[in-house]
């Protein structure tokens, strides 16, 4: 497969009570890539946490950064806040999941929870 295909975040709060507290849910398979929203912004919402759960089945999930949202780096050190994310060390203004390997059976879903300082 040569093409990406492409998984919009569902944005939500995490509860009515709890403002500062917004979850983006992507739904990702076999050569998927998250797509970023301008509503959840990274540098914003600074407490992260990610959770990626499903069916693996040789999938391999990575995060990625940007500033420009045309080029992408993947994050290597994945630990929040923000610390050393990108070679430059550079905090990143989006990010998103990418699903590089998996077979047709592979179904996940990727969720980045974040809070407002």
């Amino acid at each position: 497969m040569s093409e990406w295909q492409e998984s919009k975040p569902q944005l939500d709060y995490v509860s009515e009570s709890q403002p500062l507290v917004m979850r983006a849910t992507w739904t990702l398979k076999m050569q998927s890539v998250g797509l970023w929203t301008s509503n959840f912004p990274a540098t914003v919402w600074l407490d992260k946490m990610i959770h990626v759960f499903g069916q693996f089945d040789s999938g391999e999930v990575v995060w990625e950064g940007s500033n420009d949202g045309t080029h992408w780096l993947r994050l290597e050190h994945l630990r929040f806040p923000y610390e050393d994310l990108t070679p430059a060390g550079v905090t990143p203004a989006m990010i998103r999941p990418k699903v590089l390997h998996g077979t047709n059976e592979t179904a996940l879903t990727a969720i980045l929870v974040g809070r407002k300082p």
